[in-house]
C-alpha cells in the first residue's frame, strides 16, 4: 500500500494571542487533515491504475480469444494454399480461424488439379475444387461464426486434428464393392458380435486379426493374432475371444489363400466396449454416422471413414479413462 508521508510541523508563525495549548491542537488537526487527503488521493491513484492493468489484460484476452476461435480441421489439400494476412501454407490437420480466408499461391491455369477439403465444426464438409479456370482466383472466406453439435465436443476436434496430422494411421483400403465396417462392437462374456463389421460382405469363412490401437497404447504384438470367423448374416455366432478387452482395435482381414495369412489391406476399427456401455456408445456412434451420410456423395466414402475414426477414437478415451 502507498503511504502518504506527514509530517507534523506545527505552523506557530505569528498567532493571535491564544493560550498555547489552543494554537497547538489546532496546528496538530490541519497536520492531520492534510495527512489524510494525501493518503486518500494516493490509494485512488493506485486503484485507478490497477483497475487499468485489468481491463488492459481482458482486452487481450478477449482479442486473443477471439483469435483462437476456429471453424474447422482440413482433411486434405492439393496445390500450395496458405490463410491471407500469415506466412506459411497451410497443412492436413491444420485448424482454420473464423472470418479468416484461403487462397492459392498460383493463379490461372496452374490453380488447375487443385483442391482443398474442409471438416467444418459444424459437422459438414467443405469442398473447394479448382477445375475451372478462375474459380480459385480470388480469396475465399470462411464462417465468422459456427457451431458445433452436442455430440461433437472440443476434445473430438482436437482428436481428428491429430488424426488427419497421423496420416499413417489412415491408410485404409476402402474396396468398391465388399468391405468391413468401422463399428461399435459389443463385449461380452468374452464373445464378440461382429455383425455390423461384417454386414457389407459376402457369407464366407474368413480369417482375421485383431490389433489394439487405442491413443493410450503403444504399439504391440497383435492382442488376437489369427482367428477364424464364419460368416452367414443373421446365423453367425460371435467369436470368442477371452483375452480381449474393451479397447480400441483395428481388425485385418488375413489372406487365407496364402501360407504366412499376410494382410489382405482390407481392415476396419472397432471399438469393443461393454454391455453396460454399448447402447449409449452405438447410439452416438450411429448419431455421426447420420452427419457424414449428409455430405451426399460416394466420392467423400474416404472423408467420412477418417471422420467415424476420428471419433471412435474419442470415443475410446472416453471409455478408457
Amino acid at each position: 500500500m502507498v503511504r502518504a508521508k506527514c509530517n507534523e510541523q506545527n505552523d506557530l508563525g505569528s498567532q493571535p494571542s491564544v493560550p498555547a495549548s489552543l494554537v497547538l491542537r489546532n496546528a496538530r488537526r490541519r497536520s492531520s487533515q492534510r495527512c489524510l487527503r494525501s493518503q486518500v488521493l494516493g490509494i485512488v491513484a493506485v486503484l485507478g491504475f490497477i483497475i487499468g492493468v485489468l481491463d488492459s489484460t481482458a482486452d487481450g484476452q478477449e482479442k486473443a480469444g477471439a483469435q483462437e476461435a476456429n471453424v474447422g480441421v482440413v482433411r486434405v489439400l492439393s496445390g500450395d494454399w496458405f490463410l491471407v494476412g500469415r506466412s506459411g501454407l497451410i497443412q492436413r490437420g491444420q485448424a482454420l480461424p473464423a472470418g479468416g480466408k484461403i487462397a492459392l499461391v498460383s493463379k490461372g491455369q496452374k490453380t488447375r488439379g487443385s483442391y482443398i477439403e474442409i471438416y467444418m465444426l459444424n459437422g459438414l464438409l467443405m469442398s473447394i475444387y479448382c477445375d475451372k479456370l478462375g474459380i480459385c482466383d480470388r480469396p475465399i472466406s470462411l464462417p465468422e461464426t459456427i457451431q458445433s453439435p452436442p455430440s461433437l465436443s472440443a476434445r473430438f476436434w482436437g482428436v481428428l486434428k491429430s488424426l488427419v496430422s497421423r496420416s499413417e494411421r489412415l491408410a485404409s483400403t476402402l474396396s468398391r464393392g465388399d468391405e468391413l465396417q468401422d463399428a461399435i462392437v459389443k463385449l461380452a462374456d468374452g464373445q464378440v458380435d461382429l455383425g455390423l463389421v461384417f454386414k457389407k460382405m459376402k457369407p464366407g469363412r474368413y480369417l482375421l486379426s485383431f490389433q489394439s490401437i487405442a491413443p493410450s497404447r503403444a504399439a504391440s504384438e497383435p492382442a488376437l493374432a489369427q482367428v477364424s470367423f464364419n460368416w452367414e448374416p443373421g446365423r453367425s455366432l460371435p467369436v470368442y475371444a477371452p483375452s480381449l478387452r474393451p479397447s480400441l482395435f483395428q481388425i485385418d482381414l488375413l489372406e487365407a489363400s496364402t501360407e504366412k495369412h499376410e494382410p489382405s489391406g482390407t481392415d476396419a476399427w472397432v471399438l469393443l466396449v461393454r454391455s453396460a456401455d454399448y447402447e449409449k456408445s452405438l447410439a452416438a456412434f450411429q448419431n455421426v454416422e447420420a452427419l457424414t451420410r449428409t455430405w451426399g456423395e460416394a466420392s467423400k466414402a474416404e472423408s467420412a471413414r477418417t471422420f467415424l475414426r476420428a471419433y471412435l477414437e474419442y470415443l475410446a478415451t472416453q471409455e478408457l479413462r
